[in-house]
């Protein structure tokens, strides 16, 4: 059937371009062939400009759910800049400076995890910084190792390696005025610079590199800072730099989610949520996890702005209350009983008092700050080392305090979730019924969150995957314990239909990754469920 005229040819077209359906081909070498023109016309966006947004991408076509919006590689990727431990410069695995077994580069002499590792010996992955390295081997050997200098070294030897993408690269937003009137920042920027001036570049042939400045490097940092994205491989950790990607505006409700195939970190972008032709395409450069202030404070504090989207202008956080505390003050109506309303940031200001929605009671913002910072050193406390006794007393205290629902709240019950079924003394056939309902209750409460704040589940699959596998895990276990049949088929079908989300929202996620392991386990547990439902004839195979 004739769907228009091949722009090759001008034949009758026949194979219809499956992303944009606006070029029809004669044949599929003829779409093979024009794809170097047609790509740019193809893709779902278009790269705009304001005073207020920088560059930014927008929507030119309505994107269902799940639809692909782009693939890219990246211009340069590397070790994180802050915290950047000792690592092997190929895979990124923590390595151990005092293995008397370490072995090294055998130019540059940096730690590496084995001598066939793919990015050590890969021409376009650690050879050309390791070309860099090698002129000074003392600083190595001396064990004087910066990993944060590496990822910008990385970028200023883009001028020579590949000079389309370090233009692509200036292009990028770095605010550097900004981070220069950070004393700090200034600080740790500048320690890199003489870490890669005076150790390394000084001794290349003057013209190596067309820019070598500090100023460049500066500009560099605040490039990567600004953004990059962060790549969790389950071996270590990786920042990135995109073209395209990186253009996405932020927002804490995105309507793009995307992953990362971990051979060659390219990008996979997809619609979280149907979108329309004319809107902005936003990623997320904050924790999802995290109360409003805190990521506001992160934002402010990487990104140079304060956020203003749906999520953050409500007190509630989309009636979640993830930063809500209880008031503590007594019920307007009746002094002898205890307040029932929940103190609220009131303003977008972060100097703003919360007040309570029901009596009079305002705390500060500093006495608020100060109190979420004292849990936060408690939980973090608590989950370095947990146990079901320790947790659940924490959880106890904290909901005195805290909506059950607040960020704290949750990553407590995140722990405990998995500890029930786990920890010696109480593994799932040893639950009493009633830490069983509790474990099935918080799971609930858990995703009950999530829907809210991640509905497609795409920022934080690995948290909501972990809580569905967690519920399916009880609901069988439950379904066990002396029941009726119909009971029975109540608990396997709610079981089965967690497992069945599980694998959907993890259908996306790159082979041999973390998501991908949790979804094959996912798809062994629904291959029992279903036998078991089989067994009652609850369901027709």
């Amino acid at each position: 059937m004739k769907k228009g005229v091949c722009p090759v040819c001008k034949k009758d077209g026949v194979h219809t371009c499956s992303a944009c359906k606006a070029v029809a081909y004669c044949s599929k070498e003829h779409q093979k062939d024009h794809w170097k023109n047609h790509k740019l016309q193809c893709r779902p966006f278009d790269v705009k400009s304001s005073k207020n947004l920088g560059r930014y991408i927008v929507s030119n076509r309505d994107l269902s759910r799940d639809a692909i919006i782009m693939s890219e590689s990246p211009l340069v990727f590397g070790p994180k800049m802050a915290g950047a431990g000792p690592q092997c410069l190929g895979c990124y695995q923590p390595v151990d400076p005092g293995d008397p077994k370490l072995l090294l580069c055998p130019r540059c002499k940096w730690p590496v995890c084995s001598n066939v590792c793919f990015g050590v010996i890969h021409k376009e992955h650690h050879l050309p910084e390791c070309l860099v390295l090698c002129n000074n081997t003392e600083v190595a050997e001396a064990g004087n190792m910066m990993y944060e200098a590496i990822f910008p070294l990385r970028c200023l030897l883009l001028q020579k390696k590949n000079p389309r993408k370090w233009q692509q690269l200036l292009s990028l937003e770095s605010h550097v005025d900004e981070r220069k009137k950070d004393k700090d920042i200034n600080h740790d920027v500048e320690k890199i610079a003489s870490y890669i001036c005076d150790n390394f570049l000084e001794r290349l042939d003057k013209g190596s590199l067309p820019d070598m400045s500090r100023e460049i490097i500066h500009f560099i940092c605040g490039v990567i800072e600004v953004n990059s994205l962060e790549i969790t491989t389950g071996r270590g950790e990786v920042h990135a730099l995109y073209p395209s990607a990186s253009l996405m505006e932020h927002n804490c409700m995105p309507n793009t989610k995307h992953c990362f195939q971990l051979d060659d970190f390219k990008i996979n972008v997809f619609a979280a949520t149907p979108i329309k032709k004319g809107e902005n395409l936003s990623t997320m450069y904050t924790h999802i996890l995290w109360g409003t202030q805190a990521r506001r404070d992160h934002l402010k504090a990487t990104k140079y702005f304060t956020c203003q989207c749906q999520r953050c202008s409500d007190p509630t956080e989309l009636g979640t209350h993830l930063s809500s505390l209880k008031c503590i003050g007594v019920d307007p109506s009746d002094v002898t009983c205890a307040c029932s309303g929940l103190i609220l940031s009131s303003s977008a200001d972060e100097n703003a008092d919360w007040k309570c929605n029901l009596c009079p009671v305002t705390l500060t913002s500093s006495h608020v700050a100060d109190l979420i910072s004292r849990i936060s050193m408690d939980v973090d406390e608590s989950i370095e080392n947990p146990s079901i006794s320790k947790l659940e007393q924490l959880l106890t205290k904290l909901e005195k305090l805290l909506h059950r629902n607040h960020y704290h709240c949750f990553m407590v019950k995140h722990s405990l979730i998995q500890l029930y079924g786990r920890e010696p003394g109480y593994s799932l056939n040893n639950l009493t019924e009633a830490q069983l309902v509790r474990k099935i209750n918080m799971c609930k409460e858990l995703l009950s969150v999530i829907d809210v704040i991640d509905p497609s589940h795409g920022r934080i699959v690995l948290y909501s995957s972990v809580v569905q596998i967690e519920l399916q895990s009880s609901l069988q276990e439950m379904s066990k314990r002396g029941i009726s049949d119909l009971e029975k088929d109540r608990l396997l079908t709610e079981a089965k239909v967690q497992l069945e989300n599980c694998v959907r929202d993890l259908s996306q996620e790159p082979p041999f990754s973390p998501g991908a392991s949790i979804s094959n386990l996912a798809k062994s547990h629904l291959i029992a469920v279903t036998q078991e439902l089989k067994k009652f004839k609850v369901i027709e195979l």
